[in-house]
């Protein structure tokens, strides 16, 4: 199923997505007609108070004399239309400079997936190099508290990549980096670490350019940040906006940074009932799976609701499910990362295949959310291009 921009759109309403940001801003305008807003660097979807709606078109959106916009990330948290409406209706109801987290003195997990490397080249998981020692693919982590007078960096996998695959980590020891002036950060938790982080300060849109000495390694990209105040996590996307004058390279790197901002988000559990529903090229299915383990069971009775009897699960259908590779981890658990990242694999016929996991809780119970797979045709891969064949959206029954 080639996914053009008006299906697209149709699934982002279907499922629905995380914002940007939760504050709306108002559109001034002179006249009373539909016009078309200043150019965004960006691609997403976004509605309008007076009932417009779509994705940005090469960067433009319209709108009406007054309207309220608000922005969604199309590649992140799909979450259902009754519940989004009631998150922006209390936001309304916030006040954004409020406090919503104090991260000074706290360690600090950052975990990065590497979505495309600077050439473009999409980045996946290779699952026939789950057992390879130290491998990771395109999936990193860091650990970091920040204090009065600067960060403390500990020893973790690390975050550097060489094309889509983690370079070892050759931090041994705690490091300090001394910050002299904390409000040279423009948002992000540095920013905000001394005197507490508001909605404000974790939730926005900007552009960034960032160089290092070290040929190659020059960056200029749009960053989003999102904060969820149900789940407390940070979400920030990164995006490469393109070969830039001096630039050695394409500069097309995408990376998707998590912050959990309480404790348990590295050990995410999903043995039980599940519920999917899967929205293919020319049929939607449905069915009911049971995780157990690193196994996965059907049941041969058909029903819709879910037997809830796991007994009635007895039919391993594991190898259908190659790509849910975290399930092999150590107490069949993962990492918000590991759950947020693309994966490569072969399937029951040893042809490769590639699709995407997404999952992002929405409330304080981390493990309620539901688990998205995108499934891509293979052909458009090598052509730096995700054409999705299927979206499938599993939900927990029990």
């Amino acid at each position: 199923m080639s996914v053009n921009k008006k299906t697209k759109t149709d699934i982002i309403k279907l499922f629905l997505i995380i914002t940007i940001t939760t504050m709306s801003f108002k559109t001034i305008a002179d006249t009373k007609k539909a016009q078309l807003s200043e150019k965004m660097d960006i691609e997403i979807y976004y509605e309008t108070s007076s009932g417009l709606s779509g994705l940005t078109e090469n960067g433009y959106y319209n709108f009406n004399t007054g309207d309220d916009v608000t922005f969604y990330l199309t590649e992140n948290k799909k979450i259902e239309i009754l519940k989004l409406n009631k998150k922006l209706l209390n936001s309304k109801h916030t006040n954004f400079k409020d406090v919503v987290f104090q991260p000074l003195d706290k360690t600090l997990t950052n975990y990065v997936v590497q979505k495309a490397d600077k050439n473009g080249d999409l980045c996946f998981y290779d699952v026939s190099k789950y057992s390879t020692e130290n491998y990771t693919g395109p999936i990193g982590e860091t650990y970091y508290k920040v204090t009065a007078k600067g960060i403390y960096e500990y020893p973790s996998i690390g975050d550097n990549f060489t094309n889509c695959e983690r370079k070892p980590s050759t931090k041994k020891s705690v490091s300090f980096e001394p910050i002299d002036d904390f409000s040279r950060f423009k948002g992000g938790i540095l920013g905000c670490a001394l005197n507490g982080c508001s909605i404000k300060d974790l939730n926005g849109y900007s552009l960034t350019a960032y160089a290092v000495e070290n040929e190659g390694n020059e960056k200029y990209r749009s960053v989003a940040m999102h904060y969820d105040q149900d789940s407390k996590i940070l979400i920030e996307k990164s995006k490469g906006i393109g070969k830039q004058d001096g630039f050695s390279h394409l500069n097309l790197a995408e990376y998707l940074w998590l912050t959990p901002l309480k404790e348990d988000i590295d050990s995410l559990k999903f043995n039980g009932l599940w519920r999917y529903r899967e929205i293919g090229q020319k049929e939607i299915k449905t069915g009911c799976i049971l995780i157990k383990g690193d196994q996965i069971f059907e049941s041969n009775k058909k029903n819709s609701n879910c037997i809830k009897s796991v007994e009635s699960y007895k039919i391993d259908v594991s190898s259908k499910y190659i790509d849910m590779w975290w399930l092999k981890n150590e107490g069949a658990t993962a990492t918000i990362a590991q759950v947020n990242a693309a994966v490569k694999y072969k399937d029951q016929n040893s042809i490769i295949q590639y699709t995407e996991w997404e999952y992002f809780p929405i409330s304080d119970d981390l493990e309620s959310a539901p688990l998205y797979k995108y499934s891509y045709n293979p052909n458009e891969i090598k052509n730096k291009k995700k054409e999705i064949f299927s979206i499938t959206t599993f939900e927990r029954v029990k």
